[in-house]
């Protein structure tokens, strides 16, 4: 039952994103909310989300609390270009 719980917890810590945070909802091969850019499938959206997301390299350190604030937006004077 403990591992529920801190799973749980864990998920409410880690799952703050908002729909509004996302130009584009891809299920499967379909896109189901926003917009692609010109020339762009859902397909395509998904494949570029997966390189961008594995292109890190393997994780060495990682931070083990997470925290309550929302992650600052790039572009928007919260991170570097």
């Amino acid at each position: 039952m403990y591992q529920i719980a801190r799973v749980a917890a864990s998920h409410k810590a880690l799952a703050n994103w908002r729909p509004d945070d996302f130009a584009a909802a891809v299920d499967g091969d379909v896109l189901v909310q926003g917009s692609a850019p010109e020339g762009q499938t859902a397909k395509g959206l998904l494949e570029a989300d997966k390189k961008l997301l594995h292109s890190s390299g393997p994780v060495k350190t990682y931070y083990k609390f997470a925290r309550t604030d929302r992650v600052p937006e790039f572009g928007k004077g919260g991170g570097s270009q």
